[in-house]
């Protein structure tokens, strides 16, 4: 799983980070190891 998470963020370093960048990624993340690992996800609570 590290390496997994290693490979997805050397992918995507060059981004720059706010919440909703961080959200967007994590959503891409979640579907990119949907394809990679099967269903495991991160999921968020967005505080009000």
């Amino acid at each position: 799983m590290e390496a997994v998470n290693r490979e997805f963020l050397q992918k995507n370093l060059d981004q720059t980070f706010d919440f909703s960048s961080i959200y967007s990624l994590l959503e891409e993340r979640n579907h990119w190891l949907q394809e990679k690992e099967g269903d495991l996800r991160i999921t968020i609570s967005e505080k009000v």
